[in-house]
């Protein structure tokens, strides 16, 4: 497992590289992002300067949800309010974006955060968390944009010291495994158009 750190690049723009130690974020965390198998992965992360959206997301919207689970799929994730997409969208100052397609009739899950990806419960032959049904707290951390798999997202960086440890209950990292790159928690309110 090849370990690749983010940077800062320019003003605000993190890339991932193998050479450069750490990055810190606004709120003073490191975030490592961690190559799970040998693939070059292609991967920014920008941060955006939005004042008035991080207030309102931090002070004016529930920062809890509710542990669900796919009906179709082993998927597991953590139900927000919806708000963090209807309220959050219309606060981005920036072009060519959509809101993201967790609404009927593509899918039904609403604003969420994952907390444990299809392939992630198939190796480990989990079928359904006994944790079900519970309400966990989250704390938003930052804003930004991430681009990997040709793809443009719209994210809150998130923390939960609750989740991180229902992961690893399950014999998880701390960490999403997005398609061989190690993430953190995060909620999407935008993608790229086209995305």
């Amino acid at each position: 497992m090849g370990k690749l750190w983010v940077h800062k690049s320019g003003l605000n723009n993190l890339v991932m590289t193998q050479h450069h130690p750490s990055i810190t974020l606004t709120n003073g965390t490191d975030m490592l992002i961690e190559c799970a198998d040998s693939r070059k992965i292609e991967f920014t992360y920008t941060q955006l300067n939005n004042p008035e959206l991080l207030a309102y997301a931090k002070h004016k919207l529930p920062l809890h949800g509710i542990l669900k689970q796919d009906e179709t799929k082993p998927y597991c994730y953590l139900k927000i309010s919806d708000d963090f997409i209807f309220q959050l969208f219309p606060l981005l100052n920036e072009k060519n974006i959509a809101i993201p397609e967790y609404f009927p009739p593509k899918q039904s899950g609403g604003a969420h955060i994952s907390i444990m990806y299809q392939n992630e419960m198939e190796e480990k032959e989990i079928r359904m968390l006994d944790e079900l049904g519970q309400a966990f707290t989250f704390e938003i951390l930052d804003l930004g944009v991430i681009q990997a798999f040709y793809k443009t997202f719209f994210t809150l960086i998130v923390s939960s010291p609750a989740l991180e440890q229902l992961r690893i209950k399950y014999g998880f990292q701390n960490r999403l495994n997005f398609h061989g790159l190690l993430v953190p928690f995060h909620i999407t309110i935008a993608m790229g158009a086209g995305s």
